[in-house]
């Protein structure tokens, strides 16, 4: 046994001089190994270090191979790991059985505030684990508080299972959803649970197709949660009729510091809607390019900024 012990010992000790990490791993608070070429069958052996990297809180591990088995691999050390505070893990192949693992890690993990799984294939199955994972940790109190779901394959389901847990968990302040093709359906399933939870203050859905309808839900959520400090929403087919909408129900927000509504069809008439709530704002960050916006929209734009003191983008 204690020569096994010491073979898997030399293996990871080989494995993390090949990374390029520093011996001890026991140490570091914070370790990068993004683009390293890891492979599932390493991260089973790079797993056993983690375990005894008692002050590690930041750890990097995007753009590699790890795929589902990797994941799972890491799920264990993640379960319980004592310090642990930043997992990044995009850009891996991950699926919908690697997104399970780590769901089932996030019950039992009490520091882990922030989860990075962007670029991944994490489809509805894997959205509705980790969905459930936040419900648990709403019973248990804190968890998450930052989730990256940018460009995977979430889907409408997807959506409406996170805006499910999302009615309940109020430890979750960041969402990012971008690219997940979650269409009017998951937008109108966000709005509402967006309409009960207060915790939520920076939303991400850009290039999601939810149109001026899901748009159109979404303002009347506003009207309701008036904490959001972050709305991003450009690449989703939005005309004026939609920017009409989140304009009146956004006059006066004073929470609000940043939009985003690039890359839409929003024309002058939108960018005059826009102009019109812009002086009852606190915006600091205005992004309309790429949105068929003339001169008349510009000029109205224009004599809108005259009174917007705390605009600096």
């Amino acid at each position: 046994m204690g020569s096994r012990d010491e073979a898997l010992e030399a293996e990871a000790g080989a494995l993390l001089r090949r990374l390029g990490v520093q011996l001890p791993l026991a140490n570091p608070s914070r370790v990068d190994l993004s683009q390293k070429g890891i492979t599932a069958r390493e991260a089973v052996t790079l797993c056993r270090a983690l375990r005894a990297a008692t002050s590690l809180q930041v750890l990097k591990l995007c753009y590699n191979e790890l795929g589902d088995g990797g994941t799972q691999a890491l799920a264990a050390a993640v379960d319980r790991h004592v310090s642990l505070q930043t997992l990044d893990l995009g850009f891996n192949c991950i699926g919908d059985d690697g997104a399970a693992c780590l769901a089932r890690s996030l019950c039992s993990n009490r520091t882990l505030r922030t989860l990075y799984l962007s670029g991944n294939s994490i489809g509805e199955a894997g959205a509705r684990a980790l969905a459930d994972a936040l419900q648990s940790c709403a019973a248990l109190g804190g968890g998450l508080e930052t989730l990256h779901l940018t460009g995977n394959r979430i889907g409408p389901g997807g959506a409406c299972a996170l805006a499910t847990a999302l009615q309940v968990n109020k430890s979750l302040t960041r969402l990012y959803l971008g690219g997940g093709g979650i269409e009017v359906q998951g937008a109108c399933a966000v709005a509402a649970a967006l309409a009960v939870n207060n915790t939520l203050r920076y939303l991400y859905l850009s290039a999601n197709r939810i149109g001026d309808q899901g748009l159109f839900s979404i303002a009347q959520s506003l009207q309701q949660n008036r904490c959001v400090r972050l709305l991003e929403l450009g690449f989703n087919r939005i005309g004026p009729a939609g920017v009409e909408s989140l304009a009146n129900s956004l006059w006066g927000y004073a929470e609000l510091r940043s939009l985003h509504l690039d890359n839409n069809v929003v024309g002058d008439r939108g960018a005059a809607h826009v102009a019109a709530v812009l002086p009852s704002l606190s915006l600091e960050h205005l992004d309309l390019g790429f949105n068929q916006i003339g001169t008349v929209g510009v000029k109205a734009l224009m004599k809108a900024l005259l009174q917007c003191v705390s605009l600096t983008r």
